[in-house]
């Protein structure tokens, strides 16, 4: 399993799927998600229908949870319910703890999936091209919980 930073792991991303949707993306679009608050998303198709975030994180010494990223995590869901887009998805350049391969991004849909509502994980591994890294839907769009209130 090949790593990369994360700069060229959302280069990766966005030209993995710009092939996959047929469709141009474009890079670190701005959309307003609050009040006075823009976020830059790391890839948003040109008509805004689908909003990818990247993160690329590991276990830390291979192990343990690293926090401070979860809590990312969790802000970047927060940003991502703000948008209006039929798609929003975290791409996660996946990593695997030592002890039991338990893949970062499976923990987090695990731990944390109650707060995703619409929001799909995937998993990105890379390989040595980009037809041969291994891209997987971990975790489908659900209900949005708000709505049900």
């Amino acid at each position: 399993m090949e790593r990369v930073d994360w700069r060229a792991f959302e280069d990766r991303v966005k030209r993995y799927f710009e092939q996959y949707f047929e469709r141009n993306f474009i890079r670190e679009k701005e959309w307003r998600v609050g009040q006075e608050q823009v976020h830059k998303f790391d890839s948003v198709s040109e008509d805004g229908d689908i909003v990818i975030e990247c993160k690329s994180y590991t276990w830390v010494n291979g192990e343990d949870i690293p926090p401070a990223k979860v809590s990312t995590l969790n802000e970047t869901l927060l940003f991502l319910s703000r948008v209006e887009a039929e798609q929003k998805m975290i791409v996660i350049q996946d990593d695997f703890r030592d002890s039991d391969g338990k893949s970062l991004a499976e923990y987090y849909v695990d731990h944390y999936g109650g707060l995703m509502d619409d929001v799909e994980v995937w998993s990105y591994i890379l390989q040595g091209s980009i037809e041969d890294d291994e891209v997987d839907r971990i975790r489908e769009p659900g209900e949005v919980y708000y709505e049900e209130l």
